[in-house]
């Protein structure tokens, strides 16, 4: 048997070294709405289930009824600028426009309900300026995403 007295595989630092002096004890990290946000960030009803792009965040899937029809409206055109759109009766007309709804920086929403057959309409800014390219062709129990271009 050896009689030696056991010494720790550790050994404590030196009184006088700078571990010594800088070492202090663990402050428990405070519980605050902060905190539990960045350990549980939220998380997607539907991983997977946003276009890229201007559409980030917006759903792929079809939650339309049949006879509804929604247009979602994305782009950056300035903060003095409005949005309008034209287009086919019975729920538009190529002569007045209406103001899309704003859902946020950049971003519209037309809707419609008892729609019935595909029709046409266009963007138009400041109800001066058609959006480039095609008139939009909105079909009943769509939805559609338009990325605005002046």
């Amino acid at each position: 048997m050896d009689s030696a007295p056991r010494q720790d595989t550790e050994s404590a630092p030196e009184s006088g070294t700078a571990e010594a002096e800088t070492a202090q004890p663990e402050i428990p990290e405070a519980d605050t709405e902060a905190t539990q946000a960045a350990k549980n960030p939220p998380t997607k009803s539907n991983p997977g289930d946003e276009d890229e792009g201007l559409f980030a965040g917006v759903p792929k899937h079809n939650a339309v009824a049949a006879d509804e029809a929604v247009i979602i409206f994305k782009g950056w055109i300035g903060s003095y600028n409005k949005l309008f759109l034209r287009g086919d009766p019975p729920h538009l007309d190529w002569e007045k426009s209406i103001q899309p709804e704003p859902l946020g920086i950049g971003e519209w929403r037309w809707r419609a309900k008892g729609v019935k057959a595909t029709f046409k309409c266009k963007p138009i800014l400041n109800d001066e300026h058609w959006a480039l390219g095609p008139d939009i062709m909105v079909q009943p129990g769509k939805l559609h995403r338009v990325d605005l271009k002046f």
